[in-house]
């Protein structure tokens, strides 16, 4: 018996293959809420852009206008010329580099003593570590307040980054991917 013989033909196939019973218009819904549903989230961003790019006296025209006519760069010069743009690029690129910086290194020591380092109540302190990752940061904001105010880091860089540094989310990832390492 040959191999052709026992496989079947296209049209067998197509036979056994039923067809979908949702007609193709059913399909369509789906998509045409979802694409609504993109458009609900764009529409705020792009007239965000169309107001920045109009002149003051036409950001509250009536009938509103999505494309701006004429477009005007003002707002833009107007706010490179009200506040120092270069320090507070710095200022952002320093707070993220050092806090990133910090978080890796404190999260790499605390999982490698959590994974490596026998001790008593080990499991326990880990297990009361991850608890603080239930806490809600806006429950924080407040004593965070306080406690950077009483150490006198107001307008520091101090109370931007040491309160991000210690992170019990980079600690667990850490202490799980060290424990998949060979103690070697």
């Amino acid at each position: 018996m040959r191999l052709s013989e026992t496989m079947p033909s296209v049209g067998q196939i197509e036979q056994a293959v039923p067809r979908s019973s949702t007609p193709r218009i059913g399909r369509f819904w789906p998509y045409l809420l979802m694409l609504l549903l993109v458009a609900l989230m764009v529409l705020p961003f792009l007239w965000m852009v169309s107001t920045s790019l109009k002149a003051q006296e036409y950001i509250l025209q009536t009938p509103p206008q999505l494309i701006p006519n004429p477009i005007t760069l003002d707002s833009y010069t107007g706010l490179a010329q009200r506040i120092d743009l270069p320090r507070t690029f710095f200022n952002s690129v320093f707070v993220a580099v050092v806090g990133a910086a910090g978080q890796i290194l404190l999260s790499a020591m605390a999982a490698f003593a959590f994974s490596r380092i026998q001790w008593r109540g080990r499991d326990i302190v880990f297990v009361l570590y991850l608890g603080t990752m239930m806490i809600p940061s806006v429950v924080l904001v407040i004593p965070q307040f306080i406690l950077v105010r009483s150490l006198g880091w107001m307008n520091t860089y101090a109370a931007l980054i040491v309160p991000g540094l210690f992170n019990a989310f980079g600690t667990f990832l850490l202490r799980q991917s060290f424990l998949g390492l060979p103690k070697d």
